[in-house]
């Protein structure tokens, strides 16, 4: 098919669909590009690695928080009105909802329903 021009009469189509066909510049003079499109296309590659930057920020938050910041951050949970003892249940629970997110935001076909939560 491929070796062969693939050309058919116009007319026919025209006659069975009632759409005027245009060539590739009458179309794109009809419908030009907008500064929203010129933009998606240009930072349309660096959507993955925003993606793993932030899935990695998200990991390293819950980690950071729950091991190397434990009393700093215990002492936040306190002051913010909670108990000494539910201090440690609020504190791995948010880290590891931290962690869960990055894990998530950089697996594929995900960041649609976490941002949605």
């Amino acid at each position: 098919m491929l070796l062969q021009p693939n050309i058919a009469d116009k007319k026919d189509f025209i006659d069975f669909t009632s759409i005027i066909p245009r060539n590739l510049q009458q179309g794109f003079a009809t419908k030009p590009l907008t500064v929203q499109s010129i933009w998606h296309t240009r930072l349309y590659f660096l959507k993955p690695i925003i993606k793993i930057v932030l899935g990695l920020f998200w990991i390293m938050t819950g980690i950071i928080a729950s091991i190397f910041v434990y009393d700093a951050s215990m002492q936040i949970i306190i002051s913010l009105g909670f108990d000494k003892q539910i201090a440690p249940y609020i504190l791995y629970g948010s880290c590891f909802t931290d962690i869960i997110f990055g894990i998530l935001l950089i697996i594929k076909n995900t960041t649609n329903r976490i941002c949605s939560l």
